[in-house]
């Protein structure tokens, strides 16, 4: 929880960890000679907060916040930067849009003021492709069928750096419940062949790309788990036992509502 930072030549790269009750979840302030680009904006409001208040303290205009998928745990903070220019991908802003409402309604009697009390959804499209940003180049690239059905990846090509968002998780329990296993295993066996100096995860603090192996290693036995248990406590007893060690048990307990097992509900889950 909390803040490191990244120095590369062009720019600095600014991290902000949430706890364990905000998802672990990351958000990124790319710090460009004279502007800033927010990637993700948090799931609880006083982490939210936490990253304006960094925007802030670095005195330099926000040219882009880029919510990389519709997952609440990346957008629900997304209040505290109203008034900015915010970009999705097209999938990405239609997920959003469709679902917003019935998120927050879900969320909002457990949560309470630590949500906002409405969306703020993305007012501009993030298009596939380079843009620049005093003189740094980005990429933009869509990622399917991993952790959600569209999020967006940014590559910084003169620095061999990747913000993977949800694509890659690090050390902690990973959200599996739309089930994309083999394609997911695919798009990090990919990312791997790139040779990435640094891979920012949408959850976790290690951005080392040995963070891939693990992660491909976690897939395959939660593939193998879900296929064989009956229920979600089974699901998540047998995960809890095979990486004990791993923090984000929230994450875990996210896949109860969502995780559609072989034999029977995931109902009777004590979530």
């Amino acid at each position: 929880m909390g803040w490191k930072r990244k120095d590369y030549r062009d720019f600095s790269v600014h991290v902000y960890s949430a706890g364990e009750d905000g998802c672990l979840a990351n958000s990124y302030i790319v710090e460009t000679a004279s502007h800033l680009l927010v990637i993700d904006t948090q799931y609880l409001l006083p982490y939210a907060e936490k990253v304006k208040a960094m925007a802030v303290r670095l005195n330099k205009p926000i040219v882009r916040v880029i919510i990389t998928h519709a997952h609440p745990d990346h957008w629900f903070g997304t209040s505290v930067f109203a008034g900015e220019q915010i970009y999705a991908l097209p999938i990405v802003r239609m997920e959003m849009e469709k679902d917003a409402v019935t998120a927050f309604q879900r969320n909002k009697p457990r949560l309470g003021d630590k949500i906002g009390d409405e969306a703020v959804l993305p007012n501009h499209t993030l298009e596939k492709g380079r843009f620049v940003v005093d003189g740094v180049e980005f990429y933009v690239h869509e990622i399917l069928n991993t952790e959600t059905s569209s999020l967006a990846v940014l590559e910084i090509p003169a620095e061999k750096i990747l913000f993977a968002s949800d694509m890659v998780y690090a050390h902690t329990h990973i959200y599996v419940a739309d089930n994309h296993i083999e394609e997911w295993i695919a798009a990090l066996k990919s990312c791997q062949q790139k040779s990435f100096k640094n891979i920012f995860p949408g959850h976790g603090n290690d951005f080392s790309p040995r963070v891939l192996q693990e992660e491909m290693n976690y897939l395959r036995s939660a593939g193998k788990v879900i296929a064989e248990a009956k229920s979600f406590s089974e699901f998540r007893q047998r995960m809890l036992a095979l990486y004990p060690y791993h923090a984000g048990k929230l994450l875990l307990e996210l896949n109860a509502m969502f995780l559609v097992l072989p034999l029977g509900s995931h109902s009777e889950t004590d979530a």
